[in-house]
């Protein structure tokens, strides 16, 4: 295998890695801002 071919399949994993990452993240900060808007409701 040439170097450029393992240069491309390694740009094409990070790019899927980074994808799924992404949403990961999103669900994340959507947890986030909704235990933060319940705490807001009824914390006071």
């Amino acid at each position: 295998m040439n170097p450029e071919e393992m240069y491309w399949r390694f740009v094409n994993e990070l790019l899927i890695a980074l994808k799924i990452n992404r949403y990961l993240i999103i669900l994340n900060i959507l947890m986030s801002i909704m235990m933060v808007a319940l705490v807001i409701r009824y914390g006071r």
